[in-house]
């Protein structure tokens, strides 16, 4: 009985260790200084995508355009940061980082609104739960 709950003392233990958040969703303010205008979206849509929203009269707005690249290359300079999704019609990027002086950058920049942290995928956290049985059964 002692050895159960020793096990499930050491298993929460170690899962709330690995539990901390290492991606995090950025929200910025505007697309800034964008390259991109509404008057040309062949620039940024395919012909495909044009098609369609004329085909369900689905007018271009700034939520087509993409995010500035200034902004992503600002938050990916902040220091140890890899960027793993855009999303242009959020006006927000992923990214993943344990560099705590790099969060602190990017969310001080005027153009973030937000750095909120997302959870883990779930996969890794059943890898993770069970690697940490692994060694206890060892």
């Amino acid at each position: 009985m002692k050895g159960i709950v020793l096990c499930l003392l050491l298993n929460l233990f170690f899962w709330n260790g690995y539990a901390q958040s290492t991606r995090y969703i950025i929200r910025f303010r505007n697309k800034g200084n964008n390259t991109f205008t509404l008057s040309n979206p062949t620039a940024y849509l395919s012909q495909r995508a044009i098609d369609r929203r004329i085909r369900y009269h689905i007018a271009i707005d700034s939520l087509d355009l993409p995010i500035t690249k200034s902004y992503i290359d600002s938050v990916l300079a902040s220091g140890s940061v890899t960027l793993l999704n855009v999303s242009k019609w959020l006006n927000s990027i992923t990214i993943k980082t344990t560099d705590a002086a790099a969060l602190a950058r990017i969310r001080s920049f005027s153009f973030v609104i937000n750095a909120d942290s997302i959870a883990a995928r779930l996969i890794e956290m059943y890898q993770i739960k069970e690697n940490v049985w692994m060694l206890i059964i060892q």
